[in-house]
């Protein structure tokens, strides 16, 4: 209270200790209360007040210990509230899902970024990261683009956010499946607990109920290719226990993967989902659209593209301007 800087410090926390040692009166009277009615919340209090006041009084000294046995033992007696954080746990997720994405654009070599925002979801058998960079680079290797596409320079912020999004609905679907009793703020929790670790499911006791799993998660999270995804995550379940895969896995380390180490994961990839599901079929072309929604696109593209350009600009200023600093700075070192 007193680092709080409250007005009444000893009185407030009198209160608090009267309200802790008999909290199986108070809960009771506070169950009903909703917070978007500013008449309830004060009438609520006044019927506190009232109900409190014939309270036996908490100990002279102050101490904490048997009001707060108290409280631990009328738990069960308490009324069971309707969970209200569910958005706040949402964003402690996605922001937990964006630096996942972050140490995976830090480690995928140039040329995967593009498919990385296209199906690089961060669900899988393995950590966040490496089921990032497994799915960015499977998916490059089964399902080449159709056209030559430029590489990204950059990745926009926008961009990054709808593939981080698509993963959040993808890890809370897989654990919906799995789960039938689990609802979305019991899925939200399990997955903050656990740090996005989806290998701590047990329920999946089949191939089979865990690929039906994928694919929900591979349907909500919009992958291009739902089925072919669900396929080849299921089939990776052999791979955990290799010990050439965990090696490979381990020498990544934190740097950038070298063009060798992603050939060794690429060519252990495919072999596993081949061997599993055949050799997949080539993609068909997209179907054709009309004029008006043809020239829509385009428009929005030339926004989104000169949008690029500009921040790419002023990022490759920063970085020639921290370059110039640092030559600077050493040459400067080198004559003292």
């Amino acid at each position: 209270m007193v680092a709080a800087k409250h007005p009444c410090p000893s009185q407030l926390a009198d209160v608090w200790l009267l309200l802790s040692s008999s909290l199986h009166n108070v809960v009771p009277l506070l169950s009903d209360v909703q917070p978007n009615f500013p008449r309830d919340i004060l009438h609520s209090f006044h019927t506190l007040v009232k109900e409190t006041a014939h309270f036996p009084h908490p100990p002279p000294d102050g101490s904490l210990v048997r009001p707060w046995k108290l409280a631990a033992r009328c738990r069960k007696h308490a009324a069971k509230l309707t969970y209200q954080h569910s958005w706040s746990l949402t964003r402690v997720l996605l922001d937990t899902i964006h630096g996942f994405y972050l140490q995976a654009l830090a480690r995928l070599p140039v040329g995967y970024h593009r498919n990385l925002l296209d199906a690089g979801h961060c669900y899988g058998p393995f950590d966040p990261v490496w089921n990032i960079i497994v799915n960015t680079i499977w998916y490059q290797a089964t399902f080449p683009p159709l056209s030559q596409q430029d590489e990204l320079d950059i990745v926009g912020t926008l961009c990054l956010m709808r593939i981080e999004a698509r993963s959040f609905y993808g890890l809370v679907s897989f654990l919906c499946t799995c789960y039938q009793d689990l609802d979305t703020d019991q899925a939200i929790r399990f997955l903050l607990d656990t740090a996005l670790n989806l290998s701590a499911t047990k329920h999946c006791s089949s191939v089979k109920e865990e690929q039906e799993a994928y694919r929900a998660a591979a349907i909500a999270a919009w992958h291009p290719r739902p089925d072919a995804q669900a396929g080849f995550l299921s089939s990776l379940k052999a791979m955990l226990v290799a010990p050439h895969v965990l090696s490979l896995l381990q020498d990544g380390g934190q740097y950038q993967l070298s063009s060798q180490c992603v050939h060794q994961l690429l060519t252990l990839l495919c072999s596993e989902y081949h061997s599993i599901v055949g050799v997949p079929t080539h993609q068909q072309r997209p179907a054709p659209v009309s004029e008006r929604q043809f020239h829509f696109t385009m428009s929005e593209g030339r926004k989104q593209r000169r949008a690029h350009r500009r921040i790419s600009a002023k990022v490759k200023a920063a970085l020639r301007r921290y370059e110039k600093q640092n030559t600077v700075l050493t040459t400067a070192k080198a004559r003292v």
